[in-house]
C-alpha cells in the first residue's frame, strides 16, 4: 500500500497530536505529584491539632484536624494502603517526579521529531505542487 504525501503528512499530524496529548497528561500528573509533596512538607511543619481542609475531589473539601504530622497513609496498589512517615512518602514522590521529568523530556524529544518530519513532508509536498504547476504552465 502506498501513501500519498498528504496522507503521510496527515498521519504525522495525528502522531503529533497524540504525543502532545500525552505530554499534557504527563505534565498534569507531575503537577499532582508536586502538589502532594508540597502538602506533605507543609503538614510536616505543622503540629497536632492544626485545622486543615482536605480535598475529596470535584471541588469538595472537609475540615479536619491533624492527628499526626509525621505520618501519612500511602496507597501501595489499588485499595491497599500503608502508614508511612512523611519523609518516606516525600522520597517516593521525589523519585516519581524525577521519573516523570525524564518521561516528559523523552516525549518532548518525540514531539520535536514529529514536528521536524511534518515540516519536511510539507516542504516536499509544496515543492512537488510547485513543480507540477510549472510543468502545467509550460504545456
Amino acid at each position: 500500500m502506498r501513501l500519498t504525501g498528504a496522507q503521510l503528512a496527515e498521519q504525522e499530524r495525528r502522531r503529533l497530536d497524540e504525543v502532545s496529548g500525552r505530554i499534557g497528561s504527563f505534565q498534569n500528573f507531575r503537577t499532582e505529584l508536586r502538589a502532594a509533596k508540597d502538602a506533605l512538607e507543609a503538614l510536616g511543619k505543622g503540629k497536632k491539632g492544626d485545622k486543615i481542609l482536605v480535598s475529596l475531589g470535584a471541588g469538595v473539601y472537609v475540615r479536619a484536624s491533624v492527628d499526626d504530622t509525621g505520618k501519612a497513609v500511602s496507597a501501595l496498589t489499588g485499595n491497599v494502603f500503608m502508614n508511612k512517615s512523611g519523609k518516606e512518602i516525600i522520597g517516593v514522590l521525589e523519585k516519581k517526579i524525577r521519573n516523570m521529568d525524564k518521561t516528559i523530556e523523552q516525549a518532548f524529544e518525540e514531539q520535536q521529531k514529529a514536528i521536524s518530519r511534518l515540516n519536511q513532508l510539507e516542504q516536499i509536498i509544496y515543492a512537488g505542487q510547485k513543480a507540477m504547476q510549472q510543468r502545467q504552465q509550460k504545456n
